[in-house]
Formats: structure tokens, C-alpha cells, sequence
């Protein structure tokens, strides 16, 4: 397909079954402090990349050894996913690839309805949630290549793709509805190989995956105005799901405001789990246990965790905070 030009790049200023006692220790560099122009719309960590979209859609990276934000250009949507120098963006029902380097669309697609979850399978292709299946979307021609239906036939529970996450081999997609879960597609052969039930009412806000283990963030409607979280924790080799403790500080959220602006779950570079929300950061063990918070006191607005520290935007920095994170050993 033809492409559009539609920017050009410039540069800008964990445990055994034993009894388990946890100490506290300092998890990432020292604070840093990069300025910000513009305030900031939303955030993704992909590939050890911070990747930082102003209100105006100003599209920033930072690498884990630079000490400043590479502009990238301007994007019109929300930043879904990244791979190498490909990035999705979303905008309403389009969703579309552009080539971060040349600054150019090379594959898009309208959708049946809104959509702001999607992501790369491989440089190559792309998967798109589509009511009960995910569409395979391939880059270099902008033509969906194959559909694959979750539902075993007509007759079966019904069920919304509402995310998906590329983790190895294996696609993974949330859904929600009568069957809800976390379904595991084998990319090679793109067939469903496992399908664990998962009690999500409205589906999965969030999703990390290290090794074989998941962190999954959904909410739930309490009642007229209120809003609660609810995490799972899966063991994907037994299947074995597990509802965790939240943190009283996300125990209710009225009107969903936590759940609307950026509380999700992040990954520790060494594979520690962390739910972000706008009341703090908090640390879970890889049993899912609730150990505690894991950032100090501070102002600004708590974006997410990268490079082993807690990235906040105050009024014209973007602060990089050190996590005290708790660490445990068997007696």
C-alpha cells in the first residue's frame, strides 16, 4: 500500500513456602528529573522503552541509558502498542501501524466499533480484539489474513475479546462476558491452546505476564456511582486462579476515576509485579501476595514503573522516583 508521510523525527531537550520475612531496600537509580513542555496524556513501557504522549500528541521515547526524552513526532490517537520501530495507535474505530524511523502509516483498519487494545505479533502482523475473536491484521499489506473464533461454536457462552498481550510464543487474550478468562493462542499454528475461567465482570483493565505467571486488574460495579478493583493472580502451568488482596488505599474508587486514568499493573525489569493507580504503587510477591507499597509519599501524578522506579509527572518535570520495594527470605 502506499504510505502517508505524517512526521519527521527531531530530538528534544519471589519465594519459598517457607516462613517468609521481608526487608525493605531501595530498587532503582537515584531520582532523576527530565522537563517537560507539555502535560502529559498517557504512558507505555514496551521493550525497556518509556514511551510518553503529550496532550497534543507529541509522541516521546527514552531509553534505560539515555538522560533525556526523544521526541518522535506528533500522532493523532492513543498509543496501544509498540514493537522495534513500529507503533499502534487508535483513533476511535481506525486502528492504524506507523513506522516510527520513516514517520509513515503503513497499515490500517476500520473497525466495527471503538477499539483501544490491540497488539503486535511479531514486526509483522497485528491482533485485533473483534467481538468473540481476534482478527490477525498483516502490516505490509494492510489486509486482515486470518480470524480466529473463541468460542467453540453458536451454542457457547458468550464472550468479548476485551485485551491481548504477546508473551513468547503464546498470544493471550482476556475476555469478558457469561465465559470470561485469560485464553492462550499458540502463535505458530494461532490455535487456541488453553482457556482458564477468570470471574472479570467487565473484563481486564490490565495484564502483565512474567515466566508463568499473570497479574490481571479488572473492576467491578458496586453500586450507583461506585466502582471497585479486583485483581487475579494465575499460575498458568496449574491453572490455579487466585482472587488477591487489594490495597485499601484502590479498595473503592467512586465513579471509576482510578480505573478511567492509568491504574494498571506493571512489571519490575527483574520481574516483580506492581498495580499502579493514582493513589500510589504496590508491590505483589510471586505467590500474588500483597506485600505493600512501594512508593514513599509524593506529589504529582503517578504514571507507572520503568527502569525500577515510579515515573511521576509533576507541573513541568517528568521524575523518576526510586521504588522501596520489599525483598524476601525463608527462616
Amino acid at each position: 500500500m502506499r504510505a502517508q508521510r505524517i512526521v519527521s523525527g527531531s530530538v528534544v531537550g519471589l519465594f519459598a513456602f517457607a516462613a517468609l520475612v521481608y526487608s525493605c531496600g531501595s530498587y532503582g537509580n537515584a531520582k532523576a528529573s527530565l522537563p517537560l513542555h507539555r502535560p502529559v496524556q498517557s504512558v507505555l513501557v514496551r521493550e525497556g522503552r518509556l514511551f510518553v504522549v503529550s496532550d497534543q500528541g507529541e509522541l516521546l521515547a527514552l531509553e534505560n541509558s539515555s538522560t533525556s526524552l526523544k521526541s518522535i513526532g506528533k500522532f493523532e490517537g492513543n498509543l496501544i502498542d509498540v514493537l522495534g520501530d513500529k507503533a499502534c495507535f487508535a483513533i476511535r474505530n481506525l486502528v492504524y501501524v506507523t513506522d516510527l524511523k520513516k514517520g509513515t502509516i503503513v497499515a490500517s483498519q476500520v473497525l466495527d466499533s471503538r477499539s483501544t487494545k490491540a497488539c503486535f505479533v511479531g514486526g509483522d502482523r497485528l491482533a485485533i480484539p473483534k467481538g468473540s475473536s481476534i482478527q490477525i491484521l498483516e502490516v505490509a499489506t494492510g489486509k486482515i489474513i486470518q480470524t480466529i473464533e473463541l468460542r467453540e461454536n453458536e451454542k457457547a457462552p458468550a464472550m468479548t475479546v476485551v485485551g491481548c498481550m504477546v508473551r513468547g510464543n503464546s498470544l493471550y487474550v482476556t475476555t469478558a462476558g457469561t465465559r470470561s478468562g485469560l485464553i492462550t493462542i499458540d502463535i505458530s499454528t494461532n490455535k487456541v491452546v488453553d482457556n482458564i475461567p477468570i470471574k472479570m465482570d467487565f473484563g481486564v483493565t490490565d495484564l502483565q505476564i512474567h515466566n508463568d505467571k499473570a497479574l490481571l486488574l479488572s473492576h467491578y460495579h458496586i453500586g450507583y456511582g461506585a466502582w471497585g478493583h479486583r485483581a487475579s493472580f494465575v499460575d498458568l502451568k496449574t491453572r490455579e486462579v487466585t482472587n488477591v488482596k487489594m490495597p485499601t488505599e484502590m479498595s473503592r474508587d467512586f465513579a471509576g476515576p482510578g480505573m478511567q486514568r492509568g491504574s494498571h499493573v506493571a512489571l519490575g525489569s527483574d520481574g516483580r509485579f506492581f498495580i499502579v493507580s493514582p493513589t500510589g504503587v504496590f508491590q505483589y510477591d510471586t505467590h500474588g501476595k500483597l506485600v505493600g507499597s512501594a512508593l514513599p509519599k509524593t506529589e504529582g501524578t503517578i504514571l507507572t514503573v520503568w527502569n525500577r522506579r515510579a515515573v511521576i509527572a509533576s507541573k513541568e518535570s517528568l521524575d523518576m522516583v526510586p521504588l522501596s520495594v520489599q525483598s524476601a527470605r525463608s527462616e
